[in-house]
């Protein structure tokens, strides 16, 4: 008995609940036969404006900036490399490092995973402070 009075004290309040819920007061609900007037639709409001002399920061790396990669070695042509998505343009002053240890262009071998780090250009290139392997 105690057995059936627990199930119904807690199936008594979950039925009323959701009598309740299924008869609130739905403002979208159209009654029968009510006319069909369109509702008014408000104006959207413009996105705000940057005060006079203020623009907006953009996001991202700027040209110049200096970023770093890890990328797969993957050609070279000269002193011009292609690591991940990026060219790479070295020179004399570009540090090569293998191991933890000073290396040359020579060094490394295509498919090997290496870290740039060095300056963006306006072209997308990057022109190269440091190239390392491993990228640990």
């Amino acid at each position: 008995m105690k057995r059936i009075l627990r199930h119904w004290t807690l199936a008594i309040p979950l039925v009323l609940g959701l009598s309740i819920a299924a008869c609130d007061d739905d403002d979208n609900a159209m009654s029968p036969g009510a006319p069909l007037v369109p509702s008014a639709t408000e104006t959207p409001t413009p996105a705000p404006t940057p005060p006079v002399g203020m623009t907006p920061t953009p996001s991202g790396p700027q040209t110049g900036d200096i970023i770093g990669f890890i990328g797969t070695f993957s050609s070279v042509q000269g002193s011009t490399l292609q690591v991940g998505n990026y060219t790479v343009a070295t020179n004399d002053a570009t540090e090569f490092a293998r191991n933890g240890q000073p290396a040359t262009l020579n060094d490394f071998n295509i498919g090997e995973d290496v870290r740039v780090r060095g300056h963006l250009m306006a072209d997308g290139s990057v022109r190269a402070i440091r190239v390392a392997f491993p990228i640990s």
